[in-house]
Parts: structure tokens; sequence; C-alpha cells
């Protein structure tokens, strides 16, 4: 999981668009920084290389920021909603009640990263690989994890209703705490999942029987 930052050590910021332009500029990363609040439109950065970085409240409208690289940082608050994410790198990062409603996470990489009280719903997370990531508390209602290759993935109290999970192998996974109604997913890629008793009823549709008094 994400290793603790000392905030006293950072470098404050007010303006994350410009730091963003000024290392892509000169093909640098960004480092030691604690980006304070601030709303930035239209953003379009690519292979971004973050580091040791704390973001608080920031919020990307229309925004692309494709084939970064996050490194031990953490997301404090931030809005990213509908930014284009595909085939970022987030190792040992942290996402506290964050915003990625139908954001674009095609293809990326999540390793011990941890996302708590985050909104997700509608994300699309499809073929990205999941490695030692736990999310507690997150809206995940019709988001897709398509083609997904995990290990070591946690969902503690998370809302998967209509989430789709088509081709991902959930074996080993349990999800007793979780809203599972309306999931997509084949029932072969359910097996070896742990549910509840309530959630089983909810799942007797995908082996094709009807249940009656």
């Amino acid at each position: 999981m994400p290793r603790q930052i000392q905030m006293e050590r950072l470098e404050e910021s007010s303006d994350f668009l410009a730091c963003c332009q000024q290392a892509e500029e000169a093909d640098a990363c960004i480092e030691r920084m604690h980006f304070l609040p601030g709303v930035y439109e239209q953003m379009d950065a690519y292979q971004l290389d973050v580091r040791q970085c704390v973001l608080t409240r920031i919020t990307l409208l229309e925004s692309k920021c494709m084939k970064s690289s996050f490194l031990n940082c953490v997301f404090d608050h931030c809005d990213f909603s509908n930014v284009d994410f595909s085939e970022c790198r987030f190792h040992q990062c942290r996402f506290q009640n964050c915003k990625l409603v139908g954001s674009n996470l095609a293809e990326a990489s999540l390793y011990q990263t941890q996302y708590k009280d985050c909104h997700c719903g509608y994300a699309n997370f499809s073929y990205a690989k999941v490695k030692y990531v736990d999310m507690q508390a997150c809206n995940l209602q019709e988001a897709d994890w398509n083609q997904v290759k995990s290990q070591n993935w946690i969902l503690d109290h998370c809302n998967l209703q209509r989430a789709a999970f088509f081709h991902t192998q959930l074996a080993g996974m349990d999800l007793r705490t979780c809203d599972i109604r309306g999931i997509r997913i084949a029932v072969e890629d359910l097996k070896g999942a742990v549910i509840s008793p309530e959630q089983a009823i909810d799942l007797v549709a995908y082996l094709g029987v009807e249940v009656k008094d």
C-alpha cells in the first residue's frame, strides 16, 4: 500500500496545470509537490511522471492525462470525472473521497493502490492490470471491469450494481459486503468467488433456472 508522505517536506504549488506543462516541455518528472485546490479545464497531458505528490481538491474538466505514471501519490477530494487516464500507471497511490465518474482507465496499471470512499460509477477499467489493490466503500455502479487481470484485489463494502466483469476472474474474492445486484458477469468468471446466501439468490438467474415456492 502507499507509503506515508511527510507533508512538511513537500513544496506547495497553486498551479497544477502550469507545473505539468513545464514538466512536459523539459521532459522532467514532477516530484515532492503538494498541489493546492484548483479547477483546470481541457488539460491535455501525455506521459507525465509524477512522484511523491499530494493533490488536494484538484478538479480536471474535459481533460486528458494518458500514458502517465503516478508513483506514491495521494489524491484527496479530487474530481477527475470523465478524465482520460488510459494506459496510466498508478503505483503505491491512495485515492480518498475522489470522483472518477465516467473516467477512462482502460489498460491502466493499478499496483499497491487504495481507493476509499470514491465514486467511480460508469468508469472504464477494461483491460487494466489490478494487483494488490484495496477498494473500500466505493461506488463502482455500472463500471466496466472487462478483461481485467487481477491479483490480491479487495472489494470491501462497494456498490457493484450493474458493473460488468466479463472475462475477469473473481475466484477467491470475497464479495459478501458488496452490493452485487444486477452485476453483469459470466458464470465461469464468478466461479470461486465468496458470496452470501442472500447474494446467491440474486445470481440464480445466471444459472438459467427459476426459483418458485
